[in-house]
């Protein structure tokens, strides 16, 4: 049987066959390709929250909808100027949904302003990693621990 005839049979034109065949030389995968994964808009998720206060340290903890890069910009003013990230070995955390940065060096019973920062990872491989645009939370303030408040309850229970 002769192709033409077997295309007349089936009911498939040559003007149709003749558009398969070209998206097929364009993408010969595109059959087998996975779905394209959706997209999520980039944003903060939950936080940010504190944890773990001391009289000179706090942990600041928040939540985002895709992994990346997450850091504080923290001062003892609204205009910041220090910036602290978390690190695992020495190995800057990147890929993150659940960010978590400690802020260490602070004065005891002194106010603190912060603001979440985070940068997703659309591409994180061992060779290449790519950032999107920097995201930033309202500036938020706490206050540390006193350090004479720790003192003189430690004297009311007779220690």
């Amino acid at each position: 049987m002769q192709r033409r005839d077997f295309l007349k049979m089936t009911g498939i034109t040559v003007a149709s066959t003749a558009a398969l065949s070209s998206l097929s030389d364009a993408a010969p995968d595109a059959a087998n390709a996975p779905p394209a994964a959706p997209q999520v808009e980039t944003k903060i998720r939950t936080g940010p929250y504190l944890q773990d206060p001391a009289t000179d340290a706090m942990t600041v903890m928040w939540m985002t909808t895709v992994p990346g890069y997450g850091f504080v910009e923290y001062g003892p003013t609204q205009q910041l100027g220090q910036k602290a990230d978390a690190t695992v070995d020495g190995l800057i955390q990147s890929n993150n949904v659940l960010h978590k940065v400690r802020l260490t060096g602070l004065k005891p019973g002194a106010r603190c302003f912060y603001r979440i920062c985070f940068q997703a990872t659309p591409t994180f491989r061992s060779h290449k990693i790519e950032f999107g645009p920097t995201i930033y939370s309202a500036v938020h303030s706490f206050v540390t621990h006193a350090l004479r408040r720790r003192i003189a309850r430690k004297r009311a229970c007779g220690s």
